[in-house]
């Protein structure tokens, strides 16, 4: 009740708030999917993932003075595939792609009839990874 008071004294002309609001941290959806093969018999395996987390409440804002700050959905397509090598497959080599879709991961202010500015901005790239392993 305290929280829904102090802002319902900082409204601006014609905004308006519910007595209730999301939690912070609290994600709307969450989506996990993968597709993925594996071959005992050719040493083969490999997949691709996809995850993406709704915009989210990150920082609640402070009545009248700060903005809440939201963290923006992440589309993340995530690559993998190895193949085991020889006669007693003791060899592994890998090939990892990260970030496929190359998305940037974001956290803005949003505040009524205001224009949304970042509150932080990250452009983790692509990541490559290869590998070579052997078992003993």
């Amino acid at each position: 009740p305290q929280e829904y008071e102090a802002r319902n004294n900082f409204l601006k002309e014609g905004e308006t708030i519910d007595e209730k609001r999301e939690l912070q941290g609290q994600s709307p959806y969450l989506i996990n999917a993968g597709l993925n093969y594996k071959s005992e018999e050719t040493g083969l395996e490999t997949g691709l993932f996809y995850n993406v987390q709704g915009k989210t409440l990150e920082v609640v804002g402070s009545a009248g003075l700060n903005p809440d700050v939201y963290t923006m959905p992440f589309n993340s397509l995530n690559f993998n595939f190895s193949k085991t090598l020889g006669e007693e497959q003791r060899s592994k080599i890998s090939l990892k792609v990260n970030n496929l879709l190359d998305d940037d991961r974001q956290s803005q202010y949003e505040s009524f009839r205001a224009q949304n500015q970042n509150f932080s901005f990250r452009a983790p790239g692509r990541e490559f990874s290869i590998g070579y392993s052997y078992r003993f």
